[in-house]
């Protein structure tokens, strides 16, 4: 199984990022939170995530917007 760090999630005030359990999980998230600024780096066990459909971007497409917010969260 593939697993990459760039598919993650961007929301309010975090960003929640696919790990894999290798050596360079935490340079990876490092990386990110230096390009996310004010963000919370929030990993999220990656490879389970990629047997179930993707990354955290890919699996939260489709969760839909509360219809009385009509606000994008990034």
């Amino acid at each position: 199984m593939a697993a990459s760090y760039l598919n993650f999630y961007i929301c309010n005030g975090g960003v929640v990022a696919p790990v894999a359990g290798a050596d360079t999980d935490d340079e990876a998230l490092e990386i990110i939170a230096r390009c996310y600024p004010g963000r919370e780096v929030v990993p999220v066990p990656g490879l389970v995530i990629a047997y179930g459909g993707g990354g955290p971007h890919c699996i939260t497409q489709q969760v839909p917007v509360k219809p009385w917010l009509n606000v994008r969260s990034c």
